[in-house]
């Protein structure tokens, strides 16, 4: 073991290392997110999420956190913030990337689905809700042309 990182005073519920980054990003079901120092173990920021953190995951340079009604983008290199359009009801409890498109599953057993795309102003489109699980969905996972997904029900 290299070191233990301390601070969060609620469950885990995602750890990210983006690519191209020296910082890894942790969330909590205390309503933070933190970003620690990995050369040091020493946590460099802390952000009130003013809500739950109910998921984190990062691909290339975004990380992507599942929120109450919501899921957040940061890109770690352009320090772009952004708040992904798109009908999401329920707390976000599962994210996954597959195929050029983002998934976040929610308490309510809804999938919310955007697809990526090449424009600076608007990276993600939002396509559809995949509706058909009767309670929350808590993971994914995606293998060839299929999302796989793990629910409550």
């Amino acid at each position: 073991m290299v070191a233990t990182l301390q601070g969060h005073k609620k469950d885990i519920k995602g750890i990210a290392l983006p690519q191209g980054s020296d910082k890894l990003y942790s969330a909590s079901g205390d309503g933070a997110l933190r970003i620690w120092d990995c050369h040091t173990g020493q946590c460099v920021h802390e952000i009130n999420l003013q809500a739950e953190a109910g998921s984190l995951i990062s691909e290339r340079p975004w990380v992507f956190l599942g929120l109450p009604n919501a899921v957040k983008a940061f890109n770690v290199q352009t320090c772009k913030d952004l708040h992904l359009n798109g009908s999401v009801g329920g707390q976000v409890n599962a994210i996954a990337i597959g195929n050029g498109m983002l998934f976040a599953g929610t308490s309510s057993g809804n999938i919310s689905v955007w697809k990526g795309t090449d424009t600076e102003s608007d990276p993600f489109k939002y396509l559809t809700s995949l509706e058909g699980h009767s309670d929350e969905v808590k993971c994914f996972v995606v293998g060839g042309q299929r999302l796989y997904s793990g629910s409550v029900d």
